[in-house]
């Protein structure tokens, strides 16, 4: 079961460790890729492995109150043996699962300004790609878009904050 928790605590957390203003990093380890699955798993989304019919879509997350919470990676879109692709595919997509944990978003509502600059400094193709996305969801793709160039640590402690475990 996904409920929320303190997302402001894990905010503060993670500006007192300055992870908020940091050069943005990919994983580039199959640890950290290790790890999310794992942690991922504890809040009761799967993580898949498929082939997928879209030929340019990486991943994507599914969620239907307790019917169903996955995460699709398609390996036939994305380069299986890179790791860094893989953990942006991976770590978007758990953001996903954060706003569905909440019920609404991974960041506090002072951080989003911040957030939107650094993805547009980092990737302004993304920023562009996002104004395609309805209203309801822009934000929630801006920070799953700046999630991919987050430290793995602090996006693992974020997943950790916004999700409580199941209980099996």
């Amino acid at each position: 079961m996904l409920t929320k928790v303190g997302t402001r605590a894990a905010l503060a957390m993670a500006l007192t460790a300055g992870c908020l203003a940091q050069v943005p990093v990919i994983a580039g380890s199959w640890t950290d890729i290790e790890i999310l699955k794992t942690e991922l798993k504890k809040t009761g989304t799967k993580v898949l492995e498929l082939k997928c019919k879209e030929k340019e879509l990486m991943s994507y997350y599914e969620f239907e109150d307790k019917k169903l919470d996955q995460i699709v990676i398609c390996i036939n879109n994305i380069d299986k043996e890179d790791p860094d692709e893989y953990w942006e595919s991976l770590v978007h997509e758990a953001t996903h699962v954060m706003h569905a944990c909440t019920g609404d978003y991974a960041l506090d509502d002072k951080f989003i300004p911040r957030t939107y600059r650094e993805l547009q400094a980092i990737n302004p193709t993304s920023v562009e790609d996002i104004q395609a996305y309805g209203s309801w969801n822009k934000r929630q793709e801006v920070e799953a878009r700046w999630m991919e160039f987050q430290a793995p640590e602090f996006a693992i402690e974020l997943l950790k904050a916004n999700c409580k475990e199941v209980t099996p």
